[in-house]
């Protein structure tokens, strides 16, 4: 272990308290940021999409704001599509692709969220979890 070394400048120790109360300061903003950071409110298990659009059905009555959608998509799934402007997206290939292979769609704003359809294209389902954070 290293040995503790003095500090005889006026200058660094001017430094390393400046240091310390950054830290500290840090350590508070850091608390504040974690308390008020999206609370996960709904978590889904694994559910397996078809060539069906569905809604996150949580999302529609309103009473809850929701500010962010997790969207995870498992390494079996196959392709899919989504849309966040409403119509809903079709197995044929209308909305934005979901590819193949899993990944995380995150989806921002409660008319997004409210407004957010995914679905399996043909011949795929897609094995799919989600979390709505406040």
């Amino acid at each position: 272990m290293a040995e503790p070394v003095a500090l005889d400048s006026p200058g660094l120790a001017k430094i390393a308290g400046q240091l310390a109360a950054a830290l500290r300061e840090d350590f508070q903003l850091r608390q504040v940021q974690g308390q008020n950071a999206p609370q996960c409110k709904i978590f889904r298990p694994t559910f397996t999409l078809t060539t069906t659009p569905v809604q996150i059905i949580e999302a529609q009555n309103g009473v809850q704001r929701y500010s962010l959608l997790v969207v995870m998509f498992q390494d079996t799934a196959g392709r899919g599509r989504f849309r966040i402007d409403g119509p809903q997206p079709t197995a044929a290939g209308v909305g934005f692709p979901i590819p193949a292979g899993g990944g995380t769609l995150v989806v921002a704003g409660i008319n997004n969220i409210m407004q957010f359809w995914m679905v399996a294209e043909t011949a795929n389902t897609l094995d799919t979890t989600y979390g709505l954070f406040l």
